[in-house]
């Protein structure tokens, strides 16, 4: 059977940031759809959104999270193999999103793992950047079969789903990761001021809390022993 890709893009109030990461996505000729999800966005957003071609909009009429955003998304793809995206990456290429379904289809593997290069140093030693990573690749079929994950995270601007994905993938399926060279993504900081920064922290706090510190340190162990696939 033939590999056919979706790409899902979470949305909320991105409309200074998300023209950049759809236009590369329309570049690329391995894409059978870009699906949006408007996750509640207000009214400037949501008229930006109207007016792009090429995609398939999703819109939901309040913000009812990152998790249920992706589940939406993922219930109405076609394609075997799904890719999330976030929309507020900076310097995303066709070539990145080779590298996220190239190890699936060339290679044999499950799901793929994205690292954003442009990040801060500590985020970057810990693992904690690839660790908790939006940026994924997975085979359709496994992800459907694991609907309590997007129950299970539903925080806005966490990690939470991302979290739930890792507890239940990591070290039961055959994961790689990637290094996503030259792509970062908006600080909170550049997006919200000084509101933002500090809830960079709440989200850390926020998905410590949900772990447990033993379940986020295997996480980062594991993610941390994987070499990036080339």
């Amino acid at each position: 059977m033939s590999n056919t890709i979706s790409v899902i893009v979470p949305c909320y109030n991105e409309e200074k940031r998300i023209l950049p990461i759809i236009k590369s996505l329309k570049l690329s000729r391995s894409i059978i759809e870009i699906i949006v999800v408007d996750d509640g966005s207000d009214k400037k957003s949501q008229k930006i959104l109207s007016h792009l071609s090429g995609i398939k909009l999703i819109t939901h009429p309040q913000n009812l999270g990152k998790a249920k955003a992706l589940y939406r998304g993922l219930l109405a793809s076609r394609g075997n193999i799904v890719v999330f995206v976030d929309s507020d990456l900076i310097g995303f290429t066709p070539r990145h999103l080779q590298l996220l379904v190239n190890p699936i289809i060339k290679h044999g593997y499950d799901l793929t793992i994205g690292d954003i290069e442009c990040i801060l140093f500590p985020f970057k030693l810990s693992g904690y950047s690839a660790c908790y990573s939006g940026e994924r690749a997975y085979r359709s079929r496994i992800l459907k079969k694991y609907p309590q994950i997007f129950s299970a995270g539903g925080y806005v601007d966490g990690f939470l789903v991302e979290a739930e994905m890792n507890r239940l993938f990591f070290g039961k399926y055959k994961i790689a990761k990637v290094l996503l060279d030259g792509v970062g993504a908006y600080y909170k900081i550049c997006k919200y001021g000084i509101s933002g920064f500090l809830n960079d922290f709440k989200v850390m706090k926020h998905c410590l809390n949900y772990l447990g510190i033993k379940e986020e340190l295997k996480q980062l162990k594991f993610i941390r022993s994987i070499n990036y696939l080339k």
